[in-house]
């Protein structure tokens, strides 16, 4: 693991069980040539947006903030180890060419640095990838860590984090910070969808009114 000064003071003072996992997953890395980096902020810079972490295959890292409550950064760290776990096996959705290059056209729309026809053909082709992330996550959530961070909750939030994409092909703009907001997760459901073709009425009005919030940004892997 790479720490900032920072990010070393916040990691010594975080439950045996919770720095055991870090080793663990520092491990994994290792053994894979992946750089494993702890950063001390509440969020890390990506292409001039901020985000809780990522995954990156092309970079080689795993990168994530520590600087927020534990259960948060816990997530954090379960969610990108599964894109990890996605992209070590050979047969997951990690290696789907239709998928990738969604991401690649998707986001280079959304930037506004190209155009594409159908946005939200790409965004369904990504949220397959995030879905089956969420669903490896939510799967080490309860087998090891109900006790900091509560299912219902990683599922709402799951929830919103797909119905994002479909918010953002309609809208062409990045996802606000509401995600993380009980407010907000409140009026999604408790349990993982297992579909999301569509974006109903009362989530767009949802998402229009967090349109003035501060963005996040969103890679590969993220």
């Amino acid at each position: 693991m790479k720490f900032d000064s920072k990010a070393r003071q916040i990691f010594k003072k975080l439950p045996n069980d919770v720095k055991n996992y870090f080793y663990e997953v520092d491990e994994k890395c290792k053994n894979h040539q992946i750089n494993f980096r702890l950063s001390g902020g509440k969020s890390l810079n990506a292409n001039g947006s901020r985000c809780g972490g990522w995954f990156d295959d092309s970079t080689k890292e795993l990168a994530i903030a520590l600087n927020m409550p534990l259960k948060w950064s816990l997530s954090i760290l379960l969610h990108e180890e599964s894109h990890l776990d996605q992209w070590l096996d050979q047969n997951s959705v990690w290696y789907n060419s239709k998928i990738n290059n969604s991401f690649q056209r998707f986001f280079s729309w959304l930037a506004k640095d190209s155009e594409i026809r159908y946005p939200l053909k790409e965004a369904k082709n990504i949220i397959i990838l995030e879905a089956d992330c969420e669903r490896r996550t939510l799967r080490k959530i309860r087998k090891r860590w109900s006790h900091i961070i509560d299912c219902e909750t990683y599922s709402r939030s799951a929830n919103a984090y797909m119905f994002s994409y479909l918010w953002m092909a309609k809208s062409r703009k990045w996802i606000g910070c509401c995600v993380k907001q009980q407010y907000f997760l409140k009026h999604f459901s408790a349990k993982m969808q297992k579909q999301y073709n569509f974006l109903p009425e009362k989530y767009l009005k949802l998402f229009l009114t967090q349109d003035n919030k501060k963005p996040l940004s969103k890679r590969r892997g993220v």
